[in-house]
């Protein structure tokens, strides 16, 4: 059963959003204590993932060129504050290195989509 690239946008979009979530509740439940970094750098790095997160998801869950890119983006951020995260001696930041692969997985997928010129512009 082959797939169409809506579905790979789509759980792009839906990983991404988790993410995002999953983050803001870290913050939240925790006030942006972070073990091995400053309260201040915590809560900026956590944003500023989020918001790359949240971007992506909008614009994957949309179809617009911009939202692959800030996926792409988003593995990126994913990849590297996880491991951020996990050399501060969280083992959340292994969940995040773990879920950027499943990003760029989904966003490879779904590539042929954006460069059949399917995708509308932003």
């Amino acid at each position: 059963m082959r797939l169409s690239g809506r579905f790979y946008d789509l759980s792009a979009a839906a990983l991404a959003a988790v993410l995002s979530g999953l983050e803001l509740g870290r913050l939240v439940v925790y006030g942006g204590a972070t073990k091995g970094f400053l309260p201040g750098a915590a809560v900026v790095m956590g944003v500023m993932f989020c918001v790359v997160l949240v971007v992506a998801a909008l614009g994957l869950a949309l179809h617009w060129r911009i939202g692959w890119l800030f996926g792409v983006f988003g593995f990126v951020a994913a990849l590297s504050y996880g491991s951020i995260l996990r050399a501060g001696g969280n083992w959340i930041g292994v969940a995040y290195m773990l879920a950027s692969f499943g990003l760029l997985a989904s966003l490879i997928k779904d590539l042929a989509t954006y460069t059949a010129g399917a995708a509308t512009e932003v």
